[in-house]
């Protein structure tokens, strides 16, 4: 067992560590510690320095210096690399630690955030929700309503929700019409796909990130052949698959699938059509018009 380095690979983790630290030296704001296997701080660039300015790390060890100077706050208690630094209440410290293979050290980035800009984050993403939230129940009452005056079989009802917040779509009001209206067609011209008396219920609930949709019809043996068959829909006759296809590509601002699914219950088969919205990262996500080099 190596109980003591040789000079010259003292020399060499020395030279790694510069390496590493000029590596990132002109990256202004973003603050570098090297760390070597015994938890010391050996070597700091000049953000780092200037961000603690207050505290001599060098040769300090880095839990120590962590235990003494940075405190976690209750709301942030779930994300681990966020920090509070003592001598600045108003600022918060992301740290991201890396460990180099070849030396054993480890680097740490710290880059430091002004609280306000997060919670005007915060603010900004609420308002941007609140402002995209549409009231899918009420909307689907008067679809499904509308559309049931000129089909022979309509047999749809909607059931009610469990809870309010699971009634709303986050999009614009404009596409989440389309998409609903979309959606209760696809439904209708389902049930009148066969020569027998189906009715449907249809739920609705959210699942993480996403508003699901379903129609259950009853009594009804779907085929893989039924893909095939042409459908009245939306004045048009199309193929139930490029029906499915239409309304999953349309819009581009909402991710959205569309899967129809035989189930047995009680040695009865009933079909089950599916729209799975992923409304919330439409929302918060768009086309973004800037180039890589423009980062």
């Amino acid at each position: 067992m190596e109980l003591f380095k040789s000079s010259r690979t003292v020399k060499s983790d020395n030279e790694a560590s510069e390496k590493g630290i000029d590596l990132f030296k002109n990256l202004s704001g973003l603050g570098i510690v090297v760390i070597d296997d015994n938890d010391i701080i050996l070597k700091a660039n000049k953000v780092f320095t200037k961000m603690f300015s207050e505290v001599d790390a060098i040769g300090l060890a880095w839990e120590k210096f962590l235990q003494c100077n940075f405190k976690k706050e209750r709301a942030n208690k779930s994300m681990p690399q966020i920090f509070k630094y003592k001598n600045d209440i108003h600022s918060d410290f992301i740290m991201q630690t890396s460990m180099d293979r070849e030396t054993g050290y480890r680097y740490c980035w710290v880059y430091k955030i002004n609280s306000q800009l997060l919670n005007n984050i915060a603010q900004n993403r609420t308002m941007l929700m609140e402002s995209k939230k549409f009231d899918v129940f009420n909307y689907l009452e008067d679809s499904i309503y509308k559309k049931s005056i000129r089909w022979e079989n309509s047999s749809l009802k909607l059931l009610e929700t469990t809870y309010a917040d699971e009634a709303y779509l986050y999009s614009s009001n404009k596409d989440a019409r389309r998409l609903i209206d979309d959606y209760v067609e696809l439904v209708y011209s389902v049930i009148n796909l066969k020569d027998i008396k189906s009715h449907a219920n249809l739920v609705l609930k959210r699942e993480g990130q996403s508003l699901l949709i379903s129609a259950r019809i009853e009594d009804f043996n779907f085929q893989l052949s039924d893909f095939q068959t042409r459908l009245k829909w939306n004045g048009a006759s199309l193929k139930l698959s490029e029906i499915c296809h239409e309304i999953e590509h349309r819009l581009e601002e909402l991710y959205v699938s569309v899967t129809l699914k035989n189930r047995k219950e009680n040695d009865k088969s009933s079909l089950f059509i599916e729209l799975n919205v992923a409304d919330v990262d439409g929302v918060q996500w768009h086309k973004a018009d800037n180039k890589v080099s423009d980062v």
